[in-house]
C-alpha cells in the first residue's frame, strides 16, 4: 500500500511540473484593468485572451480589475500574442462597443511575456 501511495504522490508531483495544465507550457500571471476613455471602469463581464490555439479568461470586477485563468484559478496564460475580447454581461448588456465583443474582429491585441503581466485595457462605450 505504501508503494502505491508513493507512486501516486510521484504522479501528482509530475503533473504539477508540467506547467499550464495539459499544455506542458508554463503559465505567466496576467492581471490588469479595463476602463473606458473617460477613466471609468468596466464593471462586469468576462475578458478572453485567445491566441487561436489557446484561450484564457477572467471575470471583470466592479472596479475594472481582472485576473486570467487557464486551468487553475489565477494561473494566467502561456506566453504569446493574444486577441482580447469580452463576453458575458459586457456583451449581453451592451456595456462595451460591439467591436470589443467580436472574437474575430476585435482591435485589441496583447503579448503575454514570460513574466508577470499587467495590462491596462481601454475600451469604448456603445454609440
Amino acid at each position: 500500500m505504501s508503494t502505491r501511495l508513493a507512486l501516486l504522490a510521484l504522479v501528482a508531483f509530475a503533473v504539477t511540473l508540467t506547467g499550464c495544465g495539459n499544455s506542458g507550457e508554463p503559465c505567466f500571471p496576467v492581471t490588469g484593468t479595463v476602463k473606458f476613455e473617460d477613466g471609468t471602469p468596466l464593471t462586469k463581464g468576462i475578458i478572453y485572451f485567445d491566441s487561436g490555439e489557446f484561450s484564457a479568461k477572467g471575470g471583470v470586477e466592479e472596479d475594472g480589475r481582472f485576473t486570467l485563468t487557464s486551468y487553475n484559478p489565477g494561473d494566467g496564460a502561456p506566453d504569446g500574442q493574444y486577441s482580447v475580447y469580452f463576453s458575458g454581461d459586457a456583451r449581453t448588456q451592451n456595456l462595451v462597443a460591439k467591436e470589443f465583443c467580436d472574437e474575430e474582429g476585435t482591435p485589441l491585441s496583447y503579448q503575454v511575456e514570460k513574466k508577470s503581466n499587467v495590462f491596462d485595457i481601454q475600451v469604448t462605450k456603445p454609440k
